[in-house]
Parts: C-alpha cells; sequence; structure tokens
C-alpha cells in the first residue's frame, strides 16, 4: 500500500436503531479521499493498479451510472 485518506461524513438518525447518509454527501467525500490518498501517494493516476473501498454493514444506494446521482432523491 503507497497511500491512504480517509474522511468522516454526517450520520442522520431518523429514528432510534435507525442510521442514514446523505448520498451526495458519501460521493463527494468519496471522491475527495481518492484525490487526497493519490496526492499522497506521489504517483500518477496511471499508475495506479488497485484501489480498495471498506463498507460498513449493509450500506446500499440506487446509483445511477449516467445521471451520477441517487436515483431516490
Amino acid at each position: 500500500m503507497r497511500a491512504s485518506a480517509q474522511q468522516e461524513f454526517h450520520q442522520i438518525y431518523p429514528q432510534p436503531g435507525w442510521v442514514e447518509h446523505d448520498p451526495e454527501e458519501i460521493w463527494n467525500a468519496q471522491l475527495e479521499t481518492a484525490r487526497q490518498a493519490l496526492s499522497n501517494s506521489g504517483l500518477a493516476v496511471e499508475e495506479i493498479a488497485a484501489v480498495g473501498v471498506p463498507n460498513q454493514r449493509e450500506t446500499i444506494l440506487n446509483w445511477g451510472r449516467q445521471e451520477r446521482r441517487d436515483l431516490e432523491r
């Protein structure tokens, strides 16, 4: 591993025992974190062979590839 980066995002608690997240905030955090890790690595984007993105539990999102946004909004 050459570099890593992390960024937190807000947690929304609509009722006891539930946790939700803003899909746009997740996307923006992932994009910024990838940029930070790339900068920290000292590598060019063409030199990246693999990327790992961990996930906590059962996070799901209906994301439109062409729309580049959450389709539930």
